[in-house]
C-alpha cells in the first residue's frame, strides 16, 4: 500500500503548536509501523525554509527520496488582498501532484491551514477520486461563530475549509469529543469517523469557562488555568499510571520546537 502524507502542518505556524506535535507523532508512529507499506511525506515547496527541518524529523524512518515537494506559487494567504485566485490555483496545484504520486490513501494532516500564509490545503476540489483521510481536532468555530468567523472573509475561508473536509473518506478525530461533534454538526457517516490517540504520554490540554476568569486555578488539579475561549490558556501534562499511585498528572515544559 502506498501511504502519502502532506504533512504542512510541519511547515506552517502550527508547527510549534499542539497540531504540529500531534501531526509528527502519528506520521512517526505510522512510519514505524508501516514497515511492509510505501509511505511518502509530501510537502509544500514554497516553504522551503521548513523543508530541511521535517526530512530530519524522519531521518531513519523514511528515505529521503520518499521525501518529496511539490512547487506552487507564493502569496496564496486568504485574507492578503488579490490572493484568491492564486490561492484556488495552489490548491489544483497541490491536489494534481498528491494525485500524480498514485496514492492508496492521502492523510491531510491539518485542513484548516493557509488563513495567512502559503499552506495549501483542499480535499476533492479537482482530484475527487482521491481517497483521503483526513485529522478531525475540534470545530470550535461552528458553535463560536461570534466570536472566530465575526469577519467575513474568515467565515468564507473556513465555510471553504468545510466544503473540503466533508468530501473527506474517512475522518481521524483526536478525541471522543471531537469525534461526536463531527457526526453531529457535520453529518458525518458515523461508521467512518474514528478515535485516534498518539503521543499518549504528553498532552496539551484547555480549560474553558463560560465568562472571563481571570486568575482562577482549577482547585481539582491545582495549577491548571481555567479560560474562555476567546483567551486560550495551555497546559503541558505529563501522565503516568503506577500501580501504587494511579494515575499521576504533572505539569511540564512543553517539548521543544522541531
Amino acid at each position: 500500500m502506498r501511504i502519502v502524507l502532506d504533512l504542512q502542518s510541519r511547515q506552517s505556524p502550527s508547527r510549534v503548536r499542539g497540531i504540529g506535535r500531534y501531526s509528527l507523532a502519528l506520521a512517526r508512529h505510522l512510519a514505524k509501523l508501516a514497515t511492509e507499506h510505501e509511505v511518502i511525506v509530501a510537502l509544500n515547496g514554497a516553504l522551503a525554509d521548513t523543508v530541511d527541518a521535517v526530512r530530519a524529523d524522519f531521518d531513519g524512518l523514511i528515505p529521503m527520496e520518499r521525501i518529496v515537494t511539490w512547487s506552487q506559487p507564493g502569496g496564496v494567504g486568504f485574507v492578503n488582498g488579490d490572493s484568491r485566485w492564486r490561492a484556488r490555483a495552489a490548491e489544483r496545484l497541490r491536489e494534481r501532484f498528491l494525485e500524480s504520486l498514485r496514492p492508496d490513501i492521502l492523510h491531510v494532516s491539518s485542513l484548516f491551514e493557509g488563513l495567512g500564509d502559503d499552506v495549501s490545503t483542499s480535499i476533492g476540489e479537482v482530484a475527487a477520486d482521491m481517497p483521503t483521510a483526513v485529522t478531525l481536532y475540534d470545530l470550535i468555530p461552528m458553535d463560536r461563530r461570534d466570536v472566530y468567523l465575526a469577519n467575513p472573509v474568515v467565515a468564507d475561508w473556513y465555510e471553504r475549509k468545510l466544503a473540503s473536509l466533508r468530501r473527506a473518506d474517512l475522518w481521524l478525530a483526536i478525541s471522543d469529543h471531537t469525534r461526536r461533534e463531527g457526526i453531529e454538526l457535520l453529518g458525518l457517516p458515523e461508521d467512518r469517523v474514528r478515535c485516534t490517540r498518539v503521543g499518549i504520554g504528553l498532552y496539551r490540554c484547555n480549560w474553558w469557562a463560560p465568562q472571563a476568569v481571570d486568575g482562577y486555578d482549577n482547585p481539582a488539579m491545582p495549577g491548571l488555568t481555567v479560560t474562555t475561549h476567546r483567551v486560550r490558556k495551555s497546559q503541558f501534562l505529563r501522565a503516568t499510571r503506577t500501580a501504587a499511585a494511579g494515575l499521576v498528572i504533572t505539569a511540564c515544559p512543553p517539548p521543544p520546537a522541531r
